[in-house]
């Protein structure tokens, strides 16, 4: 009976953080988290970076060459400063701007199943690279399952068809 109980408390706390409005309950399960940065030069530029971004831009034409998305990282493993920000920010949050050296960093939280459908597209298109055309379509298609279940934006599902048909070709 106990053994149940602890199983539910991750449940309780996601519960009481939501409640709360934090979101460090989101990521203290697994201890990593998918991410997007921008770097840039002053603190003025990351600010209008950011007013962009939460107005609805979209982060790849605001990060420009500048950034992009850097994949799953472990919370213990970043420096303090921007692991507090990251742990302060929901799925699909724009960070306040972390300085890091000489430069200053936003960051997004990429939500689960956006991060999932990247992770599948770029594999999908190592395989297809590899040659591995069997694999690529597994891929693109479990890829294909996320953008259609997320119900990402009709960019991302595009790709995804546009990718099986590549293959299939």
């Amino acid at each position: 009976m106990f053994g149940r109980r602890l199983r539910q408390l991750p449940k309780l706390i996601c519960a009481i953080g939501l409640i709360g409005g934090f979101c460090v309950w989101a990521y203290a399960q697994s201890g990593e988290v998918a991410i997007r940065q921008i770097v840039l030069a002053s603190v003025e530029e990351a600010a209008e970076a950011r007013a962009r971004l939460i107005a609805g831009a979209s982060f790849e034409a605001v990060a420009a060459g500048r950034g992009g998305y850097l994949g799953r990282v472990r919370l213990p493993d970043l420096q303090s400063d921007v692991r507090k920000a990251i742990e302060s920010a929901g799925p699909g949050d724009i960070t306040n701007p972390v300085r890091i050296g000489n430069t200053y960093v936003l960051f997004q939280v990429v939500p689960e199943a956006e991060s999932r459908w990247i992770d599948l597209d770029e594999a999908g298109a190592q395989a297809l690279a590899d040659g591995r055309s069997g694999d690529a379509a597994a891929y693109f298609e479990k890829a294909l399952a996320y953008a259609e279940a997320a119900a990402l934006c009709d960019a991302r599902l595009a790709r995804s068809l546009d990718s099986l048909a590549a293959v299939y070709r």
